[in-house]
């Protein structure tokens, strides 16, 4: 009984071994990786780096179009600067089997397209605005 104990416990000390060895390993190819970005990134040209900005979802706000349901964009027929009217259907929007119009929901000229032509929308996504 005492062997086993024994050699479960060179077993574990084993694989507690082998687990750090390839921690470190991780660690240096991890380095690695951004050392080789640093020296192949032009830094002579970059004055100020500021950190990236995370930007959330667009806000809805009154003239924007959401999605009703989830689906998958089949068709978006507008673009910024187009003029829509009351009613005009601005995306396609397939859910269940069944294409579904989704229209303007006031007149106004296209300002802001969110989506493209395959993506896939949960409801209340937006997905144009109109001014």
């Amino acid at each position: 009984m005492k062997e086993a104990v024994t050699r479960t416990r060179e077993n574990l000390a084993e694989r507690i071994e082998e687990a750090v060895s390839f921690s470190k390993e991780i660690d240096r190819n991890t380095l690695d990786g951004l050392e080789a970005t640093l020296i192949g990134a032009d830094l002579g040209t970059t004055t100020h780096t500021s950190a990236p900005t995370v930007s959330g979802p667009p806000a809805i706000r009154e003239g924007t179009v959401v999605a009703p349901m989830q689906g998958l964009l089949l068709k978006v027929p507008v673009k910024v600067g187009d003029h829509v009217d009351l009613g005009d259907v601005v995306c396609v929007l397939e859910a269940m089997k069944m294409q579904n119009d989704i229209t303007a929901t006031r007149s106004g000229t296209v300002t802001h397209v969110y989506v493209q032509q395959g993506d896939v929308v949960s409801p209340r996504d937006p997905l144009i605005h109109v001014e």
